[in-house]
């Protein structure tokens, strides 16, 4: 049986591997991240999208039903550490600087890039030795935390490899969410007509964003 963590159980979202059998097989509605792809579940119907920032954006909003959040929040960072799944000490380890403010300023520095690339190489030796000896708790958790690092230096820097910078103002993260999640539920129109239409009428995007249903639903976020 699974021991709760609070920490981990907050941020179930970023970090969600494969794992045996569990709670989420037999729940109605699951929404939770597995390696590049998003399983989705709604009234028992299941599908499976290619990770995305909409989806990153639509998951956030359904973990806190009925609270307007930012969009400026949900679109900078997209990885919050404080609701990192990763281990504090890995985090520290990386000496990870990230700083939250508008203007031209980058979302990081080189140094904490550096960091990260470094804390990876060490992950992925350790995933390896861990396959070897046919860990199967180790080597989730371990993936889980490649997982995060590769996401905040995707997230971090641009194609061509420059350290991003955040918006001038709010309203550019508004655009930029409205027409990731706009992306998104074209997406899941195809998949699950039911489930578009559900997230249609309960997500309301704008300077602040929120997921509102009609009625209380219980998703599922992680393994259990």
């Amino acid at each position: 049986m699974a021991t709760f963590n609070p920490r981990l159980h907050k941020s179930n979202v970023y970090h969600l591997t494969m794992s045996t059998p569990n709670t989420s097989d037999h729940a109605e509605n699951v929404f939770r991240k597995v390696g590049d792809y998003w399983e989705v579940k709604f009234q028992g119907l299941e599908s499976h999208f290619k990770d995305s920032k909409g989806l990153f954006y639509v998951a956030r909003l359904l973990k806190k039903p009925n609270v307007r959040i930012p969009a400026f929040d949900l679109a900078y960072p997209y990885i919050d550490f404080t609701e990192s799944c990763v281990e504090e000490n890995i985090a520290r380890e990386a000496k990870i600087r990230y700083t939250a403010s508008y203007g031209h300023q980058e979302v990081t520095d080189r140094k904490a890039i550096q960091d990260c690339q470094k804390a990876l190489r060490e992950l992925n030796e350790n995933l390896e030795k861990t396959k070897a000896e046919n860990d199967l708790g180790a080597q989730q958790k371990i993936e889980s935390e490649i997982s995060f690092f590769n996401n905040y230096i995707r997230n971090s820097l641009t194609p061509t490899g420059r350290i991003r910078c955040f918006p001038d103002d709010p309203e550019k993260a508004r655009k930029s969410v409205l027409n990731a999640i706009t992306r998104v539920l074209g997406r899941i129109e195809k998949e699950n007509e039911h489930l578009y239409r559900h997230f249609a009428n309960s997500i309301h995007t704008g300077r602040k964003c929120v997921y509102k249903p009609e009625k209380e639903m219980n998703w599922v976020f992680e393994d259990s």
